[in-house]
């Protein structure tokens, strides 16, 4: 699936739901983590128990920032506001 395509599905589904669909990559995610370094974001971010990309691009995965903040709670509880 070309990238195009994935901004376009993103984009009917936002438009549908009528919500956005707040997607985040490596980068967003070691910031979530307390700025661990980006390796150590995409380790974490490879277990098994980590939540699905939504979709694998070019510049690599994303998420939906739903799903990386409930995994965070879960997994990393003292990273969250309480």
């Amino acid at each position: 699936m070309s990238t195009h395509s994935v901004v376009v599905a993103v984009w009917r589904l936002c438009r549908c739901h009528r919500q956005c669909v707040d997607l985040v990559g490596v980068s967003e995610i070691r910031e979530m983590l307390g700025n661990v370094s980006r390796q150590r974001a995409s380790v974490i971010a490879n277990q098994r128990n980590f939540p699905e990309p939504v979709a694998v691009l070019a510049m690599g995965k994303v998420w939906r920032k739903s799903d990386v903040v409930a995994w965070i709670r879960e997994h990393r509880p003292e990273l969250t506001d309480g």
